[in-house]
């Protein structure tokens, strides 16, 4: 879960992933992927070819995070 402050509203969003036990690697990247796309749109930055640098960069991110979790399972 990922949490972002509006500061406008003054409320968080959350990004929840659900992903079941023995799903591992490939069910990792998918939702990531998703994850990362939400993150980005949310905060007005287009999901497209030219922020594919940003894009793999946030993903690889939430990845390593998230599977550190998973692999302590």
């Amino acid at each position: 879960c990922v949490y972002e402050k509006d500061t406008k509203k003054g409320t968080a969003k959350k990004y929840f992933m659900w992903i079941r036990k023995g799903n591992g690697l490939y069910n990792l990247i998918h939702e990531t992927t998703h994850l990362v796309k939400n993150i980005l749109e949310d905060c007005g930055v287009p999901f497209n070819k030219e922020n594919t640098e940003m894009i793999a960069y946030l993903q690889e991110y939430w990845f390593r995070k998230l599977w550190e979790v998973m692999a302590k399972k």
